[in-house]
């Protein structure tokens, strides 16, 4: 059985690590950069993520798992949270688990994350229109996922490029601006209230207009 966990940092006293070093195969990482390198690198049975990363956006990493390994269980150890979860996957030998605190600075403390009337199950890995899963072509939904979960901040269109065309094309390629207003025309036909808005020198931000 091969774990990654991600960690906040490298700490040889943490007793999670080495008790699961005694029975199975440990990859242990620091940062989401070095997570991805390696989830993709090897085929994993789990991941834990302990602690809680202020700079780690939470929902969007699991969704990422979860699109990419659907069937691949995850489990999220709070900082003094670190064997109720662990113990009812091994014990049990469930497919799958999220397992989230009571309390996570993403705001996410159910198997949904919602803005305005979007959202987001993280059970199904999808977003959710009137309970049933919104089809939306692979594009414009990698781009919803990214704004979504970044709601707080801008993209730049430096950023988009990068996710969004895989560096294939410079940020002035007018394929962004081409996904953009696909993305606000399915948006405003299910979504009307909300709305992607671009700030000069800033970039792209989803908003919710009441």
């Amino acid at each position: 059985m091969r774990i990654l966990i991600l960690l906040q940092k490298k700490d040889r006293s943490d007793l999670l690590s080495v008790f699961l070093a005694k029975n199975f195969i440990i990859d242990e990482v620091y940062s989401e950069n070095d997570f991805f390198e390696k989830f993709y690198l090897y085929d994993y049975d789990l991941v834990i993520i302990r602690p809680f990363l202020s700079s780690l956006n939470l929902g969007e990493l699991i969704a990422e798992i979860k699109t990419e390994k659907p069937k691949l269980p995850i489990i999220y150890l709070a900082q003094n949270d670190t064997s109720e979860a662990l113990q009812k996957y091994l014990n049990m030998q469930i497919n799958a688990i999220l397992h989230f605190p009571s309390l996570l600075k993403t705001g996410l403390a159910t198997a949904n994350d919602s803005f305005g009337s979007l959202n987001f199950d993280f059970t199904k890995n999808c977003f959710l229109i009137r309970d049933r899963a919104l089809d939306l072509p692979k594009r414009e939904l990698i781009l919803l996922r990214k704004l979504f979960f970044n709601r707080h901040q801008f993209l730049s269109r430096t950023e988009i490029a990068k996710f969004l065309l895989k560096d294939c094309y410079t940020s002035n390629s007018n394929l962004i601006d081409v996904y953009v207003y696909r993305l606000r025309k399915l948006l405003r036909k299910n979504f009307p209230e909300i709305k992607i808005k671009y700030y000069h020198a800033l970039g792209y931000k989803i908003s919710h207009c009441n």
